[in-house]
């Protein structure tokens, strides 16, 4: 895993396939710093903060989840400071939570490769959030302002992103990919979607799985339907 710096407030980490673990976000102020996404699990996380760490990072105070998926949030557990959800991720979070069973970690591990691979090692934790949202929340810090809002998404109901204006970053989470299993994004959320891109100002996006767009290169991509 590498952390990268694409911003003076604003780092990332890679993606990695093999494990399906997304991209990470970082936003630093002197007085808070904002993760994006706890992670696919404890040792995910852990090594996200080692990294800060090593760049001399202080640990987030919050981790703003973009939604409820496995590979998301099963780390939530494990995070330093706060987590914090829009309120539809938290009810699909409470769903899981509300079903699980002593068999419930291996359905989850029978179901998907990647999942198999993240957990050879350690055991699974499912917990909600600290604090939850409805649709939109902005936070104010130093010079940044921090705003997070649901999207229309083909990939989930409760996608939630997050837009640093002054640094015209846009954290996009899985929104812009269809549903699993097929992965086909619905053509009307899609167009959707694509409209509420252009309102929005930013320069790149960085997304779960992907490499860093520019506004344009997301669009086109869209627009061809490559994501």
């Amino acid at each position: 895993m590498k952390l990268i710096q694409k911003t003076k407030h604003i780092w990332y980490t890679d993606y990695e396939a093999e494990r399906d673990r997304p991209s990470l976000g970082y936003i630093y102020t002197p007085k808070l710093c904002i993760a994006i996404d706890a992670g696919h699990s404890k040792e995910h996380v852990d090594e996200f903060y080692q990294l800060l760490q090593e760049h001399h990072l202080p640990l987030p105070d919050m981790t703003i989840i973009t939604h409820w998926h496995w590979d998301h949030t099963f780390a939530m557990h494990a995070v330093h400071g706060i987590t914090i959800s829009e309120a539809r991720t938290e009810a699909h979070l409470q769903d899981i939570i509300s079903k699980w069973t002593e068999h419930s970690e291996t359905e989850f591990k029978d179901n998907n490769i990647h999942i198999r691979k993240e957990y050879e090692h350690q055991s699974m934790t499912v917990k909600g959030s600290d604090f939850i949202f409805y649709n939109k929340m902005a936070i104010h810090s130093e010079e940044l302002t921090i705003q997070a809002f649901n999207i229309v998404s083909p990939h989930t109901d409760d996608s939630t992103v997050v837009l640093v204006p002054e640094e015209k970053i846009l954290f996009l989470g899985d929104c812009i990919c269809g549903n699993p299993p097929d992965w086909i994004a619905d053509a009307d959320k899609r167009n959707l979607q694509i409209e509420a891109f252009k309102q929005i100002d930013f320069d790149f996006a960085i997304g779960g799985h992907w490499p860093v767009f520019s506004k344009e290169e997301l669009l086109q991509a869209l627009l061809r339907n490559e994501v």
